[in-house]
């Protein structure tokens, strides 16, 4: 049997999502129960696609969820609008105690602000993919995994990402990484998109001294700047940003949610030559052209719907697991700081902006 076919699922999404919903479901193997979203008076319509109960309180929903995945493909109706995030971590630990497994096409949470407020953190890991914790600090880093809520796309899912540690090992230390995420405002907003690019960044090269950012709202025109807000959330358009290290390296990141698919794109460059990685394939070529190392096959297209399925699978399959190692204050403290660098124009740092929130 497949992993995941006929597991019970309660779906939150918008309208727009629901082609999307379809090819998760179907892909995932996944029997929906209940369906609905933040979009006023559509649950019945959203619901009806699977037969299911309709849902238009997604606390309500969470709070009476057991034994089933909770698939939140739109965010809404968690944290955010001052809503005391301390009393949805207690509503989703609750969740989780009756065996329910919530997973998120968004940032959840969505700041530091709110991260530092509760979030159930557990698990140590390096700093640096590949490296060594540090025998003098006894916590290295506060490296962080969540156990309340899964987020999904991630390329650090991808199995050719997973590949990467074993592979650095033998290439050296990176020098220069170039980065691009993108997908389209179904499969996950620009925020989700940043905060998948800058965990991957951060596991690749650590944390960077400052962030220098480009924010291209959606809306925005030849007459209009749009700015970025202070959380990840109900972010769309485009975002560039020059990442800086104390030692010198440094690495290029593009993350947008205006494409047609979900992609992954990374370039390493290093003593040995450079690491090319997508979320089809990774191969390592010398500088004189030598094919060290090469992994994945040619094939056929898959669309957003079939990676988000695999993702899911993955995740229940490994209760979890395949998120060890995630830093969600690194991670959040980053994109904060590519957003602020957006607001302000100038080169922003992680470390003051995880100070600003208290962290």
């Amino acid at each position: 049997m497949t992993p995941g076919v006929g597991l019970s699922a309660t779906l939150w999404l918008r309208s727009s999502q629901l082609a999307l919903a379809r090819e998760v479901v179907r892909h995932a193997g996944l029997a929906v129960r209940r369906a609905g979203g933040p979009d006023p008076g559509r649950a019945p319509q959203i619901a009806a696609e699977w037969g299911a109960a309709p849902i238009d309180d997604l606390r309500a929903a969470l709070a009476t969820a057991s034994g089933e995945v909770v698939l939140l493909m739109d965010s809404t109706g968690l944290g955010g609008a001052g809503v005391p995030w301390a009393g949805d971590e207690q509503m989703l630990r609750a969740a989780r105690q009756r065996g329910a497994k919530v997973i998120s096409l968004e940032p959840v949470p969505a700041s530091l602000l709110e991260l530092s407020t509760g979030v159930s953190q557990a698990l140590r890991a390096p700093l640096v993919m590949g490296s060594e914790p540090d025998e003098a600090d006894p916590e290295p880093g506060a490296r962080t995994v969540p156990d309340l809520v899964w987020l999904a796309p991630l390329s650090r899912l991808c199995d050719p990402v997973r590949d990467l540690p074993e592979m650095i090992e033998q290439f050296g230390a990176v020098r220069s990484l170039s980065l691009e995420c993108s997908g389209s405002p179904d499969s996950g907003s620009l925020g989700m998109r940043l905060w998948d690019a800058m965990d991957l960044a951060g596991r690749i090269m650590g944390e960077p001294e400052t962030v220098h950012a480009s924010y291209s709202g959606a809306a925005s025109g030849r007459a209009l700047h749009v700015l970025p807000g202070e959380s990840l959330r109900d972010l769309h358009g485009d975002l560039t940003a020059s990442l800086r290290f104390a030692d010198g390296r440094g690495a290029a990141i593009f993350v947008t949610d205006q494409a047609d698919t979900l992609a992954l794109r990374a370039t390493l460059t290093g003593p040995t030559g450079v690491i090319r990685v997508t979320d089809r394939d990774l191969s390592w070529r010398t500088t004189s052209g030598e094919e060290r190392v090469a992994s994945g096959a040619p094939r056929d297209p898959r669309g957003s719907g079939q990676i988000i399925a695999e993702q899911i699978q993955r995740l229940l399959d490994t209760s979890g697991a395949a998120l060890g190692g995630v830093d969600v204050p690194r991670t959040l403290a980053m994109s904060q700081a590519a957003l602020l660098s957006s607001r302000t124009g100038e080169p922003e740092r992680p470390d003051l902006v995880r100070r600003m929130a208290g962290g």
